[in-house]
């Protein structure tokens, strides 16, 4: 049974074995296709479990997860999250039980799954309202458009600016430059925050892999 991903128990009066009992944490259909996902987004992806390591080994293989923790107490998964952290790595930790609340308080980013305990959901920035593990994919792919949009929309802004400034100021008249009328400058500054409203409207249109229609919720 261990070779299954289970803990094995035994159930013994004296020197006689009655039963044999095999645990193990319930791998979601979901996982292996949510690890793909992190994969491809060149995010490395680790299970912590208080399993042994056999059973621990197995389910990483399942899941296809690049590292496995196992015999972990909620403390050492704590103690895991921070030695990844101090070593440079930006940690975010996904958890549903009361066991997993002090890792997602020290990680960077915590999701906590929808159905877990509100213990874990305190202890998680997300909460995975539909239980759908490949919504942390879809999560990072909407964080990195959003900061990416920003930075675009403010080099459009800047670049709008230095290029009109010397007209705006006078200064181009100097080499023989034209001077803007106060409504030219109007009708640029409209267009600039038209072309940044409409850079951050196409944020609905975000492909987000995970979600069933595959955009952001408008």
């Amino acid at each position: 049974m261990s070779d299954a991903g289970k803990t094995v128990w035994y159930l013994t009066v004296g020197r006689t074995l009655y039963a044999i009992f095999g645990f193990s944490d319930e791998l979601r259909k979901e996982t292996p296709e949510a690890m793909r996902r992190l994969k491809e987004m060149n995010i490395v992806t680790s299970v912590m479990t208080g399993d042994n390591k056999r059973a621990g080994l197995y389910l990483g293989k399942l899941a296809g997860a690049d590292r496995v923790a196992a015999e972990l107490l909620p403390t050492h998964k704590a103690q895991l999250v921070q030695t990844f952290r101090k070593g440079g790595e930006v940690v975010a930790v996904v958890g549903d039980g009361d066991n997993d609340a002090p890792a997602l308080e020290c990680a960077d980013f915590g999701f906590a799954i929808g159905s877990g305990t509100k213990t874990v959901w305190k202890a998680a920035q997300v909460v995975l309202t539909d239980n759908n593990l490949c919504n942390v994919a879809a999560t990072f792919t909407l964080s990195r458009t959003c900061v990416e949009t920003v930075k675009d929309n403010v080099r459009k802004v800047c670049i709008c600016n230095l290029v009109l400034l010397p007209f705006a100021l006078g200064i181009a008249t100097l080499f023989g430059g034209p001077m803007l009328k106060p409504w030219m400058l109007l009708m640029v500054t409209i267009v600039a925050a038209a072309l940044v409203a409409h850079n951050t409207w196409k944020l609905k249109k975000t492909k987000l892999a995970g979600r069933r229609n595959d955009s952001f919720p408008g």
